[in-house]
């Protein structure tokens, strides 16, 4: 199993102040309009649907979304990358990363990816079996509360560009290889 997870950003992270700000605000310039809904949000949902936004702008820029996790501390928000090498070990990945959840004490956890979706009646036990299988930038948020959020957003390619269609959102559900994060949370309350 090659799982690889890297921590990317957080507390213990020092930050060169010449690299990053400038770099970033030209390559995304319409990220911080996508963060402001973050900086007043009053509701986790509110929150998630934050990150969608920045995620939306990662993805229609670059042309990809790398699978991340956000954590949220009392301290500061943990990063990181997930770069699960199959099905088997995005199931050990999330069970560490549930693991971390519980030691950092941590209120939330935002899982953000791209994913392959098929239509329902599918003869495919996964969508990424599916040879008319579509795409979707998704994000899943848990908090110890309990609150479950789901932003989703179906695309498409046209070229090298990314269309997304209206982002849908809606609370109550996760997918089964989340439900570790999701005890993680709730013990940690």
């Amino acid at each position: 199993m090659r799982t690889s997870f890297a921590f990317v950003a957080g507390v213990e992270k020092r930050h060169d102040p010449n690299i990053g700000g400038q770099l970033v605000n030209d390559r995304y310039p319409n990220l911080p309009s996508a963060f402001a809904g973050m900086t007043v949000a009053k509701t986790f949902r509110e929150m998630c649907v934050g990150w969608f936004q920045a995620a939306k702008v990662f993805l229609q820029r670059d042309g990809y979304h790398t699978p991340m996790a956000i954590v949220g501390t009392d301290r500061a928000p943990l990063m990181f990358q997930l770069r699960p090498a199959d099905r088997a070990d995005q199931h050990a990945m999330m069970r560490d990363l549930a693991s971390r959840c519980e030691r950092a004490q941590a209120r939330w956890c935002v899982f953000i990816s791209e994913a392959w979706t098929a239509r329902a009646g599918s003869p495919y036990k996964h969508a990424a079996h599916d040879p008319r299988r579509g795409e979707a930038l998704v994000l899943y948020g848990i908090h110890a509360d309990g609150t479950k959020i789901l932003c989703r957003a179906v695309c498409s390619r046209a070229g090298k560009n990314i269309v997304l269609q209206p982002e849908e959102v809606s609370e109550g559900s996760i997918p089964p290889a989340m439900g570790a994060i999701d005890r993680a949370l709730r013990r940690a309350d």
